[in-house]
């Protein structure tokens, strides 16, 4: 049985990395994406958009290995506290076999999403016991 564990708060100051792993939000609605962006800012956050923020590939926002690898850089990369879904969509899914499992085991992000975000949270959770959270 694997171990429930919490990955670290966000303070002020701390990164969040934009990953875009379905539908290409920042392309079809970029006042709403800067919206976002210049409200994390607002309260406090450093924001790190994804390779693929302002991608679009028909409905998603990339092939199924450009959008493991923005996850995975995002997961790597040890200036990012926490990662933020832009958006949900229908292909998210796609990506679970490709997620670096073992580097969320090592060092617990935050990861947040909705929509069809769920598959990743809840594979995320299931093979590593790292909690993820639902929401916008």
């Amino acid at each position: 049985m694997t171990r429930t564990v919490c990955p670290p708060g966000l303070g002020p100051g701390a990164v969040i990395g934009l990953f875009t792993s379905s539908y290409p939000l920042a392309v079809e609605a970029p006042e709403a994406a800067e919206l976002a962006r210049a409200n994390l800012e607002a309260m406090g956050y450093r924001v790190k958009p994804g390779a693929l923020m302002g991608r679009r590939d028909f409905y998603r926002s990339g092939s199924i290995q450009e959008r493991a690898r923005e996850f995975n850089a995002l997961l790597a990369d040890d200036s990012v506290d926490c990662l933020m879904a832009t958006v949900g969509g229908m292909v998210s899914n796609a990506i679970l076999p490709y997620i670096d499992y073992e580097r969320i085991r090592r060092r617990p992000k935050i990861v947040i999403g909705h929509s069809d975000v769920t598959a990743l949270l809840l594979g995320i959770y299931a093979v590593t016991g790292v909690v993820t959270y639902y929401g916008p």
